[in-house]
């Protein structure tokens, strides 16, 4: 995808990758309100955050399109989406999780420059 572009500037090096704090804090409370995730204790949940990458996303940019087939798990860092189900707005979401089932029930687009962390 041209409109997802891997962050490098954020990482330190290529063995050891740089979370901020805030960004942790972001990831974790995401997890815990995931339904299949909030059970999870914090050693996992600071496993999963630290293994997830960022990614940004341009303003208008398709990131999951419904009925594509997808296995990648999302949480908004930055910035704001909008979730459309069959050409109808359902929602806009920020600082969430949104998992990538398959085939893709709705089509999620950036309303604004979004960093993404991925896994």
């Amino acid at each position: 995808m041209k409109a997802l572009r891997y962050r490098r500037d954020l990482f330190r090096n290529r063995t050891q990758r740089y979370v901020p704090k805030r960004a942790f804090e972001t990831i974790g409370n995401a997890l815990r309100l995931n339904t299949f995730l909030r059970n999870q204790d914090a050693t996992q949940i600071e496993k999963i955050s630290s293994a997830m990458y960022p990614v940004e996303v341009q303003a208008g940019a398709i990131i999951i399109r419904q009925g594509d087939l997808g296995s990648i798990m999302y949480v908004i860092q930055e910035g704001k989406v909008q979730v459309v189900k069959d050409n109808r707005f359902v929602r806009t979401m920020e600082r969430e999780l949104f998992s990538v089932n398959s085939p893709f029930f709705i089509t999620v687009r950036g309303l604004q420059l979004l960093e993404v962390r991925i896994l």
